[in-house]
């Protein structure tokens, strides 16, 4: 990405975003949380460039509001993920307004959120747990030890989710 546009790029409110003329989200509806700096922001205007509906959804309404206003498809809602009401109705939003969600992109993080998931290691050590794939039926999540120094990967089939 960059702020000067190519023939092949097209511009997302003042970034030029190079796509090759590649329209692969053409009509789906995204939301991206972190929507308002750095990766979050770069992936909307990913997005938004290559045609999708981006629910932008970052916890700075001022940086939202300067960032998206005015950008075609660009839906900016300020929204504090580590808040569940918040998050529900964000959603809730979605829903109402396309009754469907294409694509999901967590870029905004939480430090010590009470519904980590975090797991033990035969030594007594905790690692954190990062969700990193997810079907209709499978969760994977993916786990450094700290003392190993290697990847783990887990798969948790779903029985019901609620």
């Amino acid at each position: 990405m960059s702020d000067t546009p190519s023939p092949t790029s097209v511009l997302v409110g003042t970034t030029a975003v190079e796509t090759h003329g590649a329209l692969r989200f053409r009509e789906r509806i995204a939301v991206v949380t972190g929507a308002a700096s750095g990766i979050g922001r770069a992936v909307a205007e990913r997005f938004l460039a290559e045609g999708a509906v981006v629910y932008a959804l970052d916890r700075s309404e001022d940086q939202l509001r300067t960032i998206w206003h005015g950008v075609a498809r660009a839906v900016p809602v300020a929204v504090d993920v580590s808040d569940s009401a918040q998050v529900t109705a964000a959603f809730a939003q979605v829903e109402a307004e396309h009754g469907r969600l294409d694509a999901l992109v967590t870029a905004a993080g939480i430090a010590d959120a009470p519904w980590r998931l975090t797991a033990t290691g035969g030594d007594g050590r905790e690692m954190a747990l990062v969700v990193t794939g997810l079907t209709d039926d499978t969760v994977r999540l993916d786990a450094n030890h700290p003392l190993a120094g290697e990847a783990l990967t887990f798969s948790i089939e779903l029985v019901a989710i609620n």
